[in-house]
């Protein structure tokens, strides 16, 4: 494969100079720009939950001592602000909870890095090519074969969707597609 036919399958501008990195010739509704795009967007979320999980979890902290702080007081009346902070603190943990139960922020990190190494790989191509080294058409359909891979992982393991995967299993069989004699109807039952 040539180098501009690698460059037409895999989404990229012919490098200006010879130590121009992938990200600058990617186009955007190209394989690779696509591919970019997917990660950023989920390295992006991934950030956002990250520090999300961990600020509310600082934040539970600081509302369980000031549970006991005015637990500890007697002579205050504090049964209003610990009944908001009750409440609060209730909210906080149901966020946490879906969080955790969504398998975030975890999910998305495994998804990143998947995606980071379908980036290596297609990286690794595009210094072949810099380098004159043989790539193939192969090369290129693996390429998107392990980036529609890592986006159907994606999708099924998101606890929200519908994995289709076990409805081939619940269909049956066939009989007339085993034997040869046709299965009899049954007979039809009249209502007196």
């Amino acid at each position: 494969m040539s180098a501009a036919e690698f460059y037409d399958l895999i989404g990229m501008r012919p490098p200006d100079t010879s130590h121009q990195i992938p990200k600058e010739l990617a186009i955007r509704h190209g394989l690779y720009g696509q591919i970019q795009h997917r990660l950023t967007y989920i390295q992006r979320k991934y950030r956002i939950f990250d520090v999300l999980t961990y600020a509310l979890l600082v934040l539970q902290l600081i509302l369980s001592a000031v549970f006991i702080v005015l637990g500890a007081l007697t002579h205050v009346d504090s049964h209003i602000a610990i009944a908001v902070l009750g409440a609060v603190s209730a909210v906080i943990a149901g966020v946490l909870a879906m969080m955790k139960g969504n398998g975030l922020p975890n999910r998305l990190r495994q998804t990143r890095d998947a995606l980071r190494n379908v980036i290596f790989e297609t990286e690794e191509l595009y210094w072949d090519v810099g380098v004159d080294r043989e790539v193939y058409f192969k090369d290129i359909v693996k390429l998107r074969e392990d980036y529609l891979r890592v986006m159907e992982e994606a999708r099924r393991n998101h606890p929200d969707t519908w994995n289709s995967t076990t409805t081939g299993v619940a269909k049956g069989i066939d009989l007339n597609r085993r034997s040869t004699k046709p299965v009899p109807a049954k007979p039809m039952l009249s209502k007196v």
